[in-house]
């Protein structure tokens, strides 16, 4: 027995993905903001941080650094999206097309936010948030100019926050692995063509 073959329009597949890491992004801010309740931090710190780094002070850091993480978010849902239809395509299920397998999507999604923390978090983090965060610690500006939070005290724990925020990039990915089978199993086009 013959099934449709489903041929995806790149520009919707991208918007799916786009959609789905916009999505996916709010959910690691929530996260975010309960950890650095947890600690103590305030609110926003993170994102003060990497807008700090930015060129940003006061609340415009902290609204640029959450515009950039949105961002960058959205980014890797709308291009990784091509990636996790190619391979959710050819992953058969009982005979059956798996593009619509929400839970593997979120498995491949799992793959996508590891490689994320992998590829950019990790590089960002050690070559650019920890040198800027010794450069005001060692240039006796002792406190980040948006948020009462010493800059030495983010730079003692730059390795806690670094394992930490694995599983909330795995959780980013396994969301956006879910959302995008759910968006794309509404934009796939039944083709006339047999499997």
């Amino acid at each position: 027995m013959s099934e449709p073959l489903y041929t995806f329009s790149i520009v919707r597949t991208m918007s799916a993905g786009a959609v789905a890491g916009f999505i996916a992004s709010w959910y690691v801010t929530v996260l975010l903001i309960a950890s650095e309740y947890e600690i103590g931090f305030p609110i926003g710190t993170f994102y003060a941080v990497v807008g700090e780094i930015m060129g940003f002070r006061g609340v415009d850091a902290l609204y640029a650094g959450l515009v950039m993480h949105v961002s960058i978010s959205t980014i890797v849902g709308a291009s990784s999206a091509l990636l996790l239809v190619t391979i959710l395509r050819h992953w058969r299920l009982r005979g059956k097309i798996c593009i619509v397998c929400s839970y593997r999507a979120a498995g491949v999604g799992l793959i996508i936010g590891f490689i994320v923390w992998l590829v950019l978090f990790l590089p960002v983090t050690f070559l650019v948030v920890e040198p800027s965060l010794a450069f005001k610690a060692a240039t006796d500006v002792s406190m980040l100019y948006s948020m009462q939070v010493s800059a030495s005290a983010l730079l003692g724990m730059v390795w806690v926050i670094t394992i930490s925020a694995l599983p909330y990039h795995l959780g980013y990915g396994a969301t956006l692995g879910y959302l995008m089978s759910k968006l794309v199993k509404r934009i796939a086009i039944a083709s006339s063509k047999n499997i």
